[in-house]
């Protein structure tokens, strides 16, 4: 009800699952947390609804491209798209590649600083750079998925990583000039610099500025929580009417071949009744 989209969304029980046992079953806070996550960090991410978002993908290979150029070469040897090596990590919000103390750790910070929302497009970077040793090890594109979809042996390196590329791209005026509009008197380094140059690259401008309250307004329906920047209403309205339509069509289907079936019953019924019929008159003329 909060967001129809989300419902056809293939990625969002891995992304909520985490969260989940973290708040052991408590649903509220279990809902309330990924509404947060999806409008504050991954905000954008059904602009290109049904397919991954491509826009934010982009951003994160630029990056390891400008941080890891040799890690980066090789996942392009191999035929490894973003959609292979980041995707999975960011749809899982990272559970599927860290240790549970790992990423407790991991989401502690991120969730500290909501005002950084940065740091999550950052975090396929620190992973692939944390794991550059298996990473240039890996001989195909489904090596390198199945490191990013297991535990990672280095995961505690993870959010050090994270962190020393976040200062090192607030230190580079390159994200800055990649920034789509730069206002008056405005740093070219910084958090602020990094987040619009971020944003712009991302496809998703004001990242940092992004209107999406936290914490939460207070509220007693569905109705009281913000909604998303990037919802696909007439994407969702397509997809749900295509859906309909092969649900009824499979219906009708299914209907006439339960109406064959029966068909085929009662004519092999009537063909036993007239055999046993048969045959009873037969027997009877013998007697």
């Amino acid at each position: 009800r909060w967001c129809p989209a989300l419902a056809d969304a293939d990625w969002l029980p891995a992304a909520v699952y985490p969260f989940a046992l973290a708040f052991e079953g408590d649903a509220l806070c279990t809902f309330e947390t990924v509404v947060c996550l999806l409008g504050k960090w991954a905000r954008g991410w059904l602009a290109c609804w049904p397919e991954p978002p491509l826009p934010a993908l982009n951003a994160v290979e630029r990056l390891l491209q400008n941080y890891d150029a040799e890690v980066a070469a090789h996942l392009g040897a191999l035929g490894c798209t973003p959609t292979d090596w980041a995707w999975p990590v960011l749809r899982s919000f990272l559970s599927e590649c860290l240790r549970k103390e790992d990423w407790l750790r991991l989401w502690d910070h991120i969730l500290a600083r909501p005002d950084r929302p940065h740091r999550l497009l950052l975090a396929p970077v620190a992973v692939a750079t944390a794991a550059r040793g298996p990473m240039l090890a890996a001989e195909s594109v489904h090596d390198v998925v199945r490191l990013v979809r297991s535990p990672l042996a280095c995961g505690s390196a993870v959010w050090p990583e994270l962190w020393a590329l976040e200062r090192r791209c607030a230190a580079d005026p390159l994200l800055a000039r990649l920034a789509r509009a730069e206002p008056d008197g405005a740093k070219t380094t910084g958090p602020a610099a990094l987040a619009r140059g971020l944003a712009s690259i991302a496809g998703a401008a004001n990242v940092a500025n992004d209107r999406f309250p936290m914490p939460l307004p207070r509220g007693d329906s569905v109705a009281a929580y913000p909604k998303l920047a990037y919802e696909p209403r007439q994407a969702t309205d397509i997809a749900r009417a295509e859906f309909r339509r092969v649900a009824a069509e499979h219906g009708a289907s299914r209907d006439r071949r339960l109406a064959e079936n029966a068909e085929a019953r009662a004519a092999e019924a009537a063909e036993e009744a007239a055999k046993k019929l048969l045959a009873d008159q037969e027997a009877a003329a013998r007697a």
